[in-house]
């Protein structure tokens, strides 16, 4: 009879750890070690994007052309993005097979965490974890 309250306190006791876990997991923002790679100047003098507190995740040279160039395009009002060959040089100088990167405008990053939840629900790239 010990031996099967045992069992029984043991397993309650290991689900219990379980679903912990997953929670701790999937809630509890992580800090994530980054590395400032690249400065890179405003199109023109006029440029003001510094009201703007999110970023761009750049994990492909087609999305940072799109960002340089094609993005400027869609905004109300309109503006003036970077040269062509200006952007495809940029986009020439990182390592896309190795590291993603995020783009911020006229800020410096400080800190940066993650967690499956945040990405999912704020950043919206919950895509990332299937990679």
């Amino acid at each position: 009879m010990i031996k099967k309250n045992k069992w029984i306190i043991l397993i309650i006791f290991a689900v219990f750890v379980s679903i912990g876990t997953y929670y701790l997991y999937y809630y509890y923002p992580r800090k994530i070690v980054f590395e400032f790679v690249k400065e890179i100047p405003k199109p023109n003098k006029e440029y003001d994007n510094s009201q703007w507190f999110s970023y761009h995740y750049i994990q492909n040279e087609e999305r940072l052309i799109y960002f340089l160039i094609d993005y400027y395009k869609h905004r109300d009002p309109p503006q003036q993005g970077y040269d062509s060959t200006f952007a495809h040089n940029v986009g020439d100088t990182f390592d896309y097979e190795h590291y993603d990167y995020i783009m911020v405008y006229q800020k410096q990053l400080k800190d940066l965490s993650y967690s499956p939840y945040l990405a999912k629900n704020y950043d919206y790239i919950w895509y990332c974890d299937n990679k």
